[in-house]
């Protein structure tokens, strides 16, 4: 029986009560800020919440998590999984909390190049995955309600993810700027929270001093991401930092052509020229060269957006992941 730990009430509990699944609350506190006093009750709480749940195995995800399942897993003698979202970290945080776990997961081959002096047999590489029916070309498109404004007739580019300069929402801004020269049929929607406020006025100062404001709309966040995914022409995702972007998974799987910087994750989701383009980070003029040979050709988004559905279907179902992650922890009990 599974039992996930969350650091606060909110809809993801929800939706674990719905399935049945047991969810408890503990926040664990900063390492370095925080009153060691504070780290040591935590430790010791989350250690009986071992003991009296009987827990035989641990999966953690970020550094602070893997910190604390790693000095109680130790002490209790089970086996822990460390699962590696990102690909850069720091090296001697990456040595310590490695020689506390079991078993390392990264979501992209790139990923494994953190642990250059782990061994191979304990890091295996699992793609992130998404639901090929929620994720689908035959999804409903989503309604955007903007008053009088029809997009009946325009190409609409969207890049999803949180309003962060990590994200490079502001290169998107300036391609669109010449886009737009050509192509005066083009929208661009941002979906994602805009909690960082400070960059999110940076981007709405560009995209007026560019005169842009009438082809560029800041959505928020979003729960209705297949019926976007649904309505959208063409996907733009120019991070300079990810992990292995679930974004573009879930675009190919709506079978749609995706534009992505050529970083570690991007490229190894993109076939560059048969699932979407790939583009050097921050180069404004080959973003936009691909973005105007996807505008100029329905064909070819057509194709490529097909090319997309086919590899989401051979690499990242998630009917095929899971019973992996399964294998995994049968494997880790069986030498235990």
């Amino acid at each position: 029986m599974p039992i996930v730990l969350v650091p606060e009430e909110g809809e993801f509990v929800e939706k674990l009560a719905k399935e049945g699944i047991l969810t408890i609350i503990q926040e664990f506190p900063p390492i370095v800020k925080s009153n060691p006093l504070t780290v040591i009750s935590q430790l010791i709480k989350f250690f009986k919440i071992i003991s009296r749940e009987r827990i035989s195995l641990v999966h953690s995800d970020n550094v602070r998590n893997t910190f604390y399942a790693g000095i109680v897993c130790k002490f209790k003698r089970i086996p822990l999984i460390w699962h590696i979202r990102i690909n850069e970290g720091n090296f001697l945080i990456d040595q310590f909390l490695s020689a506390l776990v079991n078993m390392i997961v990264t979501v992209s081959v790139e990923g494994r190049n953190r642990f250059p002096y782990r061994n191979e047999k304990e890091i295996v590489t699992i793609y992130n995955a998404v639901d090929l029916e929620k994720f689908s070309p035959d999804i409903e498109p989503a309604v955007i309600d903007l008053g009088d404004m029809s997009f009946d007739r325009d190409i609409l580019i969207g890049e999803i993810g949180e309003v962060d300069p990590r994200k490079e929402q502001k290169d998107v801004i300036q391609s669109l700027k010449m886009v737009c020269e050509e192509n005066t049929n083009v929208k661009l929607f941002f979906i994602g929270s805009k909690d960082n406020q400070k960059y999110y006025e940076c981007l709405v100062k560009l995209a007026n001093d560019l005169n842009l404001n009438e082809k560029i709309y800041f959505l928020g966040h979003r729960e209705d991401i297949p019926q976007i995914m649904s309505l959208l022409d063409i996907i733009v995702l120019p991070s300079s930092l990810e992990g292995l972007p679930r974004i573009i998974i879930e675009a190919m799987s709506s079978g749609k052509p995706v534009v992505a910087s050529n970083i570690a994750g991007n490229r190894e989701l993109v076939i560059d020229g048969v699932t979407g383009y790939l583009f050097p980070l921050h180069d404004v003029n080959a973003l936009t060269s691909h973005l105007k040979n996807l505008i100029n050709s329905r064909e070819k988004r057509i194709i490529i957006g097909q090319n997309g559905r086919a590899r989401a279907k051979e690499m990242f179902d998630i009917k095929k992941q899971v019973p992996i992650v399964e294998e995994l922890y049968k494997t880790l009990l069986r030498q235990w």
